[in-house]
């Protein structure tokens, strides 16, 4: 077997590159802080000796079924609170272009 590399010549030269590579190594000082966190429960039986409140709210509903242009706000009418309910309905109407 013969070799792929043909031979040099006495007044041949060969340049062989050369790479070279730096590391450059540092340290560097942080605060760490570390927490310990510690949860403890403690149950207590409390006689508790307060007037408990109640109150009592009468609700009516009305069926309106009427169409608006916008929601309506809550309003206010004496004492009586009035708060709408409302739903978005899709109205089709067509507009007439020309006629023949």
């Amino acid at each position: 077997m013969s070799d792929p590399t043909p031979p040099l010549r006495d007044d041949a030269t060969e340049t062989v590159p050369i790479a070279q590579e730096r590391l450059k190594v540092s340290r560097q000082e942080t605060e760490r802080v570390a927490a310990t966190i510690r949860l403890r429960t403690r149950e207590e039986e409390v006689p508790v000796r307060e007037t408990l409140r109640r109150d009592q709210v009468d609700v009516e509903r009305l069926s309106v079924d009427r169409i608006v242009d916008e929601p309506p706000a809550m309003r206010e009418e004496g004492d009586v609170t009035i708060i709408p309910i409302v739903e978005e309905v899709m109205v089709r109407r067509y507009r007439i272009v020309e006629e023949l």
